[in-house]
């Protein structure tokens, strides 16, 4: 399975460097407890894919129905919820 996921990784790089760049350097700002609340949009369509996510329920994610607005309102909560984690 690490060889797989290695193969895809290499050719993510190879055909889309930015977006792969950009889940890198997120990956590098935030603390592995860190809370990411995600709306539809290209970075997170990418990062539920390949964004590395270390710790359960860190990485919120709306699954389907357009839900355009998600992030706020599950962003306070997480908030309200881990004041002290990113």
């Amino acid at each position: 399975m690490a060889a797989v996921k290695a193969e895809i990784e290499r050719r993510l790089q190879e055909k889309a460097p930015l977006a792969m760049q950009v889940m890198r350097g997120l990956r590098e700002a935030l603390a592995p407890d860190a809370i990411v609340a995600c709306d539809p949009t290209i970075v997170c369509y990418w990062g539920r894919h390949h964004f590395p996510v270390y710790r359960p329920r860190t990485f919120l994610y709306p699954m389907g129905y357009g839900t355009l607005g998600y992030a706020y309102p599950v962003g306070l909560g997480a908030k309200v919820a881990a004041p002290e984690r990113q």
